[in-house]
């Protein structure tokens, strides 16, 4: 692959060296970097990729994306890509470099302090009916079908995001449902993920020590709404919002179709909701129309549930005209880990809440 066909969209400050070299990878861990593969120094917490230059241009790097060229190995004589910010580089080359995987997905993002996990899983579900093969991506683990591993972050890096869309789709994938992590979406992890449907569960005061003020944190979360849902090339956009929550009016965009839910109130909501330690069920009204739960097989357990069955809407009202793409379902899986079970008739566990 030619290197001029990864950098486009990619704001380059000084460019040294052969302007379009054949490029056999992208990577950013020095001690996985193979000759001719693209090396992307990231500043990180506790280390820094412009210190590991020497050791990958001795590995036969053939291009080093940079943010400073003070490092650069003297006698290196390859290609240099300065830039100003080389983790939003790196989600660009990697987005190309698979083949651009999430424009030929259905992608549904969810943010928000609790309740991403079982919000995800439900999406899971109902796309999985309505779409087709669904995975998801998210705190417990990355899982397509039966093929699943733990997840080392709630959103992976964009090299292992993107290479992961791009395998899933050859083993059938037709959507994903990922959460999207507030340090994620600060550090430029999904900033080409081309989302069709986005979600905003609450916002409490959380990682703080990472973002410094709640202005911050709620800031973040909002650009998934306010810049990454706006931007998208997906023709049919929605964003699903909990109307409830005190942080809902920052989570919308000036152009995207907002859909609120809660409780007790939004263009969706639950009525007559009854909980027991069987499961919870209730009459979902919604802008398509008026359903019981029970259409939906709803078995999770705890009054949260309906607030979760709110989030789940992309999946029950977004409606993909592609061809082979179904329209709306409900349905329902089984619950995420973690989240209330029964493990056998009489006897309810409470797991912690996700």
């Amino acid at each position: 692959m030619k290197l001029a066909s990864l950098v486009q969209g990619i704001p380059i400050l000084k460019a040294l060296g052969e302007p379009n070299p054949e490029i056999s990878g992208v990577g950013y861990d020095s001690r996985k970097i193979q000759a001719g593969q693209v090396f992307v120094a990231l500043k990180g917490a506790h280390s820094d990729g412009h210190s590991f230059l020497n050791e990958v241009a001795q590995k036969g790097a053939l291009v080093l994306v940079v943010e400073d060229l003070k490092l650069i190995p003297k006698d290196y004589k390859g290609t240099v890509l300065q830039v100003k910010d080389t983790r939003r580089a790196l989600d660009k080359l990697a987005h190309s470099f698979f083949g651009k995987p999430s424009e030929n997905l259905f992608v549904a993002g969810v943010t928000g302090t609790n309740g991403k996990t079982t919000t995800t899983y439900m999406i899971e579900a109902i796309l999985n009916k309505g779409v087709g093969p669904t995975g998801v991506l998210g705190t417990i683990d990355f899982h397509l079908g039966t093929w699943s591993r733990p997840s080392t972050h709630t959103t992976p890096e964009p090299l292992e995001l993107h290479g992961l869309l791009a395998q899933w789709i050859k083993n059938g994938a037709r959507a994903v449902a990922m959460e999207v992590s507030s340090h994620a979406l600060t550090q430029g992890r999904v900033d080409s993920v081309a989302f069709d449907a986005a979600v905003f569960t609450n916002l409490t005061r959380d990682h703080l020590d990472f973002h410094k003020s709640f202005e911050n944190y709620r800031a973040a979360k909002a650009s998934l709404f306010n810049e990454l849902l706006e931007k998208s090339a997906k023709t049919l956009r929605r964003a699903v919002v909990n109307g409830e929550d005190p942080s809902a009016l920052f989570m919308k965009g000036p152009t995207v179709p907002t859909w609120t839910y809660g409780i007790q109130k939004g263009d969706i909501y639950a009525r007559h909701l009854q909980v027991s330690l069987e499961g919870s069920s209730f009459e979902a009204v919604t802008p398509l129309g008026t359903f019981p739960s029970s259409d939906g097989g709803a078995t999770q357990r705890g009054q949260r549930f309906g607030s979760h069955w709110g989030g789940s809407s992309p999946g029950n009202s977004v409606r993909d005209d592609r061809p082979g793409f179904g329209t709306t379902q409900r349905c329902a899986g089984p619950p995420a880990a973690g989240s209330i079970e029964i493990f056998n008739p009489g006897f309810c566990g409470l797991c912690p809440y996700r």
